[in-house]
């Protein structure tokens, strides 16, 4: 006669249409996971659940997300908690510099050494330009046209006379003459097939320019 081990049984349910659940962790004294959303055997059509040793276990852990939200990590049982730690990583692509922040979260037992991630959630990347914005002037029929790195300057560009071309998603000069402050905002690129005529800068205001096409229509 051999002695049956004691079963602990965790599950994992959905419902609601707005992503609720709840969940059990097993946390096992070699600091593994046994999460039944992902090994559990399916019971009913919105539950799955999981059957371990008891004498393995640490910890249970919870977490619920319900219509309002997730509500973080819990011990259900055993005497460990729930640690979250902050990081913020940062690194550069080019001319740019990223960030994003992570938030940690573990289940902590001192005294059985353990220290176990449940997840980590990762925020909102976001970057800044440590150079100019990266732009490709491309030579359209309709004049030439802005592309690139263009959404963090859009309105400079938009200021300096150039117009949302939505077929191309690109800003364009229907004048074919790109001012000389693009050049203070935006490191600027040619397309090969833009013409050598095409590649001189006119004066940042647009005043001057409409006052020399002027004079030249004068003449």
């Amino acid at each position: 006669m051999t002695d049956e081990k004691e079963k602990i049984t965790i599950c994992y349910g959905v419902w609601g249409s707005y992503g609720q659940y709840f969940r059990e962790l097993a946390i096992l004294k070699d600091g593994s996971i046994i999460d039944p959303s992902k090994v559990g055997i399916r019971v009913g059509k919105k539950e799955k659940c999981i059957s371990v040793d008891k004498d393995e276990v640490v910890a249970i852990v919870k977490d619920v997300r319900t219509s309002s939200g997730w509500k973080g990590f819990e011990v259900e049982k055993g005497k460990g908690k729930i640690v979250i730690e902050s990081e913020l990583k940062r690194w550069t692509e080019g001319n740019k510099e990223f960030m994003q922040a992570f938030e940690h979260h573990y289940y902590v037992d001192e005294d059985a050494g353990l220290k176990v991630r449940l997840e980590t959630i990762k925020g909102e990347k976001s970057f800044r330009f440590i150079g100019k914005p990266k732009v490709k002037i491309i030579n359209l029929p309709e004049g030439l046209c802005v592309e690139g790195e263009t959404y963090h300057i859009k309105d400079k560009i938009k200021a300096l006379g150039a117009k949302w071309f939505p077929e191309k998603k690109c800003w364009l000069f229907r004048d074919r003459k790109i001012p000389a402050q693009l050049a203070e905002i935006a490191e600027i690129e040619y397309a090969p097939d833009v013409p050598e005529k095409e590649r001189v800068l006119f004066p940042s205001s647009r005043a001057e320019i409409l006052q020399k096409e002027m004079k030249g229509e004068m003449i």
